[in-house]
Protein backbone atom coordinates (compact mmCIF):
# COMPACT_ATOMS: atom_id res chain seq x y z
CA UNK A 1 0.00 0.00 0.00
CA UNK A 2 1.40 3.52 -1.32
CA UNK A 3 0.85 6.78 0.78
CA UNK A 4 0.66 10.17 -0.54
CA UNK A 5 1.57 9.05 -4.41
CA UNK A 6 -0.72 9.49 -7.14
CA UNK A 7 -1.36 6.55 -10.00
CA UNK A 8 -1.32 7.60 -13.37
CA UNK A 9 -2.19 4.55 -16.19
CA UNK A 10 0.37 3.70 -18.07
CA UNK A 11 -1.61 3.86 -20.99
CA UNK A 12 -2.45 7.45 -20.49
CA UNK A 13 1.52 8.33 -19.94
CA UNK A 14 2.35 6.78 -23.09
CA UNK A 15 -0.68 8.49 -25.12
CA UNK A 16 0.63 12.13 -23.87
CA UNK A 17 4.50 10.71 -24.64
CA UNK A 18 3.18 9.95 -27.87
CA UNK A 19 1.59 12.84 -28.54
CA UNK A 20 4.80 15.00 -27.48
CA UNK A 21 6.79 12.40 -30.01
CA UNK A 22 4.37 12.84 -33.27
CA UNK A 23 4.08 16.86 -32.01
CA UNK A 24 8.21 16.62 -32.20
CA UNK A 25 8.43 14.95 -34.96
CA UNK A 26 6.16 17.22 -37.07
CA UNK A 27 8.59 20.42 -35.93
CA UNK A 28 11.79 18.90 -37.15
CA UNK A 29 9.80 17.80 -41.01
CA UNK A 30 8.64 21.32 -40.48
CA UNK A 31 12.20 22.74 -40.46
CA UNK A 32 13.87 20.01 -42.58
CA UNK A 33 11.55 21.32 -45.74
CA UNK A 34 12.18 24.45 -44.74
CA UNK A 35 15.81 24.49 -45.17
CA UNK A 36 15.55 22.15 -48.73
CA UNK A 37 13.04 25.26 -49.90
CA UNK A 38 15.59 27.43 -49.08
CA UNK A 39 18.32 25.91 -50.58
CA UNK A 40 16.36 24.97 -53.56
CA UNK A 41 15.49 28.79 -54.06
CA UNK A 42 19.16 29.95 -53.49
CA UNK A 43 20.06 27.41 -56.38
CA UNK A 44 17.73 28.94 -58.65
CA UNK A 45 18.79 32.51 -57.79
CA UNK A 46 22.24 32.37 -57.49
CA UNK A 47 23.77 30.72 -60.92
CA UNK A 48 26.96 31.31 -62.74
CA UNK A 49 26.82 34.46 -65.07
CA UNK A 50 27.47 32.50 -68.06
CA UNK A 51 24.09 29.91 -67.42
CA UNK A 52 21.42 30.87 -69.61
CA UNK A 53 17.34 29.82 -69.09
CA UNK A 54 17.08 28.59 -73.10
CA UNK A 55 17.36 25.22 -73.57
CA UNK A 56 19.81 24.53 -76.56
CA UNK A 57 18.73 22.83 -79.61
CA UNK A 58 19.58 19.09 -80.02
CA UNK A 59 20.27 17.94 -83.36
CA UNK A 60 16.64 16.13 -84.23
CA UNK A 61 17.91 12.48 -85.58
CA UNK A 62 15.19 9.38 -85.92
CA UNK A 63 15.17 7.32 -83.12
CA UNK A 64 17.25 4.77 -82.71
CA UNK A 65 14.71 1.20 -82.35
CA UNK A 66 15.41 -2.09 -83.33
CA UNK A 67 12.00 -4.32 -83.05
CA UNK A 68 12.71 -7.58 -82.96
CA UNK A 69 9.36 -10.03 -84.09
CA UNK A 70 9.34 -13.91 -83.86
CA UNK A 71 6.42 -15.96 -84.24
CA UNK A 72 6.79 -19.03 -81.67
CA UNK A 73 10.56 -18.78 -80.10
CA UNK A 74 11.23 -20.03 -77.48
CA UNK A 75 14.14 -19.26 -74.68
CA UNK A 76 16.21 -22.62 -75.84
CA UNK A 77 15.80 -21.81 -80.44
CA UNK A 78 18.64 -19.48 -80.32
CA UNK A 79 22.32 -20.48 -80.76
CA UNK A 80 23.97 -18.78 -77.99
CA UNK A 81 21.04 -20.27 -75.79
CA UNK A 82 21.83 -23.57 -77.16
CA UNK A 83 19.61 -24.35 -80.40
CA UNK A 84 21.55 -26.81 -82.83
CA UNK A 85 18.32 -27.51 -85.06
CA UNK A 86 19.08 -24.38 -87.36
CA UNK A 87 21.71 -20.87 -87.03
CA UNK A 88 20.77 -17.59 -85.56
CA UNK A 89 23.89 -16.07 -86.41
CA UNK A 90 22.85 -11.80 -86.23
CA UNK A 91 20.90 -12.73 -82.60
CA UNK A 92 24.37 -15.23 -81.62
CA UNK A 93 26.43 -11.80 -82.10
CA UNK A 94 24.62 -9.25 -80.77
CA UNK A 95 24.96 -12.06 -77.47
CA UNK A 96 28.60 -12.38 -77.99
CA UNK A 97 28.49 -8.37 -78.07
CA UNK A 98 26.96 -8.23 -74.57
CA UNK A 99 23.49 -8.05 -75.81
CA UNK A 100 21.68 -10.99 -74.06
CA UNK A 101 17.80 -11.18 -74.41
CA UNK A 102 16.50 -12.61 -71.37
CA UNK A 103 12.99 -10.68 -70.75
CA UNK A 104 10.10 -10.57 -73.70
CA UNK A 105 6.65 -8.45 -73.04
CA UNK A 106 3.99 -9.37 -75.44
CA UNK A 107 -0.09 -8.97 -75.39
CA UNK A 108 -0.87 -12.71 -76.01
CA UNK A 109 1.42 -15.57 -76.67
CA UNK A 110 -0.28 -16.53 -79.81
CA UNK A 111 1.13 -14.80 -83.16
CA UNK A 112 -2.14 -13.54 -84.22
CA UNK A 113 -3.23 -11.47 -81.33
CA UNK A 114 0.46 -10.49 -80.09
CA UNK A 115 0.81 -8.88 -83.89
CA UNK A 116 -2.65 -7.38 -83.75
CA UNK A 117 -1.39 -5.63 -80.47
CA UNK A 118 1.56 -4.50 -81.93
CA UNK A 119 0.03 -3.24 -85.09
CA UNK A 120 -2.83 -1.56 -83.48
CA UNK A 121 -1.60 -0.62 -80.04
CA UNK A 122 -4.58 -1.88 -78.27
CA UNK A 123 -5.24 -5.16 -76.14
CA UNK A 124 -6.17 -8.23 -78.91
CA UNK A 125 -9.21 -9.18 -76.89
CA UNK A 126 -10.68 -5.62 -77.23
CA UNK A 127 -10.50 -5.56 -81.26
CA UNK A 128 -12.05 -8.97 -81.50
CA UNK A 129 -8.48 -11.13 -82.24
CA UNK A 130 -8.63 -13.82 -79.63
CA UNK A 131 -6.18 -16.45 -80.68
CA UNK A 132 -4.41 -17.53 -83.43
CA UNK A 133 -5.98 -16.71 -87.09
CA UNK A 134 -5.08 -19.03 -90.18
CA UNK A 135 -6.14 -18.80 -93.68
CA UNK A 136 -9.80 -19.98 -93.29
CA UNK A 137 -10.35 -16.88 -90.78
CA UNK A 138 -13.25 -14.59 -91.63
CA UNK A 139 -12.44 -12.35 -89.11
CA UNK A 140 -9.58 -9.67 -89.33
CA UNK A 141 -8.37 -5.84 -88.03
CA UNK A 142 -11.23 -3.64 -88.54
CA UNK A 143 -10.24 -0.88 -91.35
CA UNK A 144 -10.07 2.05 -88.40
CA UNK A 145 -8.03 -0.25 -86.33
CA UNK A 146 -4.99 0.26 -88.90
Amino acid sequence: MTTGTTCIPITALRRSELGLLLEEKMILMKIRWSIVAVLLLVTLLVRPANWTWEVSAVEERPPNVVLIYADDLGYGDIGSYGATGYRTPHLDRMAREGLRLTDFYVAQAVCSASRAALLTGSYPNRIGINGALDHRSTIGLAEEET
